[in-house]
């Protein structure tokens, strides 16, 4: 009885550890929904404040984003919204369109990847705790 507790308690330690290996990633995902969000909400203060959008973001990602974001996710948001501060309101939704249409499709990418990835790993350390079940039996 013993031993399977301690083989049940080996398996789950081993899917959590698989579990905690791909939280970094879901994180990643997690933030570049609220970049989306958060450009949104930038936006308008923008309007209000007449503070450009490169600006804000890159306070933002300075302080917190900065290791979490790749160079490209970096350039992508510091770059955003250069030409929100003109008149031109067409101009003003296509650049908005244009940066959710990317990021959506970026996170819908990484979904997948991350979705694939996470099966590989958790079957790797399943299959590592059975391993080490089947040795120490």
């Amino acid at each position: 009885m013993v031993k399977i507790l301690g083989g049940s308690l080996v398996l789950i330690a081993a899917y959590l550890f698989g579990m905690k290996l791909m939280e970094p990633a879901a994180e990643h995902i997690r933030l570049l929904e609220e970049g989306d969000l958060l450009y949104r909400i930038l936006e308008s203060e923008i309007r209000n404040t007449r503070t450009p959008l490169p600006i804000l973001f890159e306070r933002l990602l300075k302080k917190t984003w900065k290791e979490k974001f790749s160079k490209e996710e970096q350039n992508l948001f510091l770059n955003a919204g250069r030409n929100l501060l003109s008149d031109d309101m067409e101009y003003q939704r296509e650049e908005i369109k244009q940066l959710s249409t990317y990021l959506n499709e970026k996170i819908l990418q990484m979904k997948k990847e991350y979705t694939n990835k996470k099966k590989v790993v958790l079957i790797s350390c399943l299959c590592m705790g059975a391993l080490a079940v089947i040795l120490l039996f």
